[in-house]
């Protein structure tokens, strides 16, 4: 490494490097040769602060700007650099990613309350993890400031409908200035936001009349 470890985060087979301006470096270790193998690392350079692997292809990383971002190994072998999944700025230093669980419940829905079990944190913030569920993929993130994020994966089939609607209502007069006057603008730092769905934002489309939601999906 050229330069100082930061953090290491590992998920399985997978050991991720952060370096304090090399961004983040996946490796492996093989356990007969008891040696590492340096797989693949970022070709952006970033004033990494923390990171966490996600599984054996994918880790979350922040900067010191408050950027927020997700690499993962190519599927190709001749391509060595890591494949940048999404970026998304908060506007504060992440310093903590830590797993953990958010439960939607039928119950909750049927009787008019938040959706969702609340994440004891200690006073540490170390985030506890309520669902024994593995298919869980919460991520909690602690900031300097001392806000907590919360991300979470999701498939295409959801993904992709949320991801347009984003897009149509970043450009309509009702949704502005909500969070910025360009909402785009707001959520890129030193990279263009890509890949992350802002649930803050999106949600205000449910606060809207129905003519104007009706406007927004036709």
């Amino acid at each position: 490494m050229r330069w100082p470890i930061q953090h290491l985060s590992t998920a399985g087979k997978l050991i991720v490097v952060g370096g304090q301006r090399d961004s983040l470096t996946f490796f492996t270790y093989n356990t007969i040769d008891r040696k590492f193998e340096m797989k693949n690392s970022d070709s952006k350079q970033r004033l990494t602060m923390t990171s966490l692997a996600v599984n054996e292809r994918l880790a979350m990383g922040t900067d010191k700007s408050g950027e927020i971002f997700g690499l993962q190994q190519r599927e190709s072998s001749i391509l060595h650099a890591l494949e940048t999944v999404f970026t998304f700025k908060t506007g504060e230093i992440i310093t903590q990613l830590k797993p953990g669980s958010l439960e939607f419940t039928a119950e909750s829905l049927v009787n008019d309350e938040i959706p969702l079990k609340i994440v004891e944190a200690t006073e540490e913030l170390q985030l506890a993890t309520l669902s024994e569920n593995p298919n869980t993929s919460t991520k909690m993130t602690q900031l300097f400031f001392g806000s907590l994020w919360a991300f979470l994966l999701m498939s295409k089939s959801v993904f992709q409908p949320l991801e347009l609607l984003q897009r149509i209502i970043q450009s309509h007069s009702k949704m502005k200035p909500l969070l910025g006057n360009d909402h785009f603008f707001f959520r890129s730092g030193d990279n263009p936001t890509h890949g992350v769905i802002d649930g803050d934002f999106v949600a205000q489309f449910l606060d809207l009349e129905f003519d104007d939601q009706k406007d927004i999906m036709t």
